[in-house]
């Protein structure tokens, strides 16, 4: 895994502030504004020891429990 790499991957749990959890060749990737189930196209913008943090780019398949803005 690299920075500005791209990859699809599916959020499988929400974190703490929002993130949600995907993982990556099983490194896991926090991406912000997710939902859990939610197949994204996403940026890793950040990369620790442990973890990495990722930008979404597109959301190919939204997930059920994503709703739409009232405005």
């Amino acid at each position: 895994m690299l920075l500005n790499d791209i990859y699809k991957v599916t959020i499988e749990k929400m974190l703490n502030e929002g993130y949600g959890l995907a993982r990556v060749n099983g490194i896991p990737v926090f991406v912000n504004d997710s939902c859990v189930g939610d197949k994204l196209s996403i940026k890793i913008i950040r990369i620790n020891k442990k973890y990495a943090i990722g930008e979404i780019i597109e959301i190919v398949e939204p997930s059920v429990y994503r709703i739409k803005p009232l405005c």
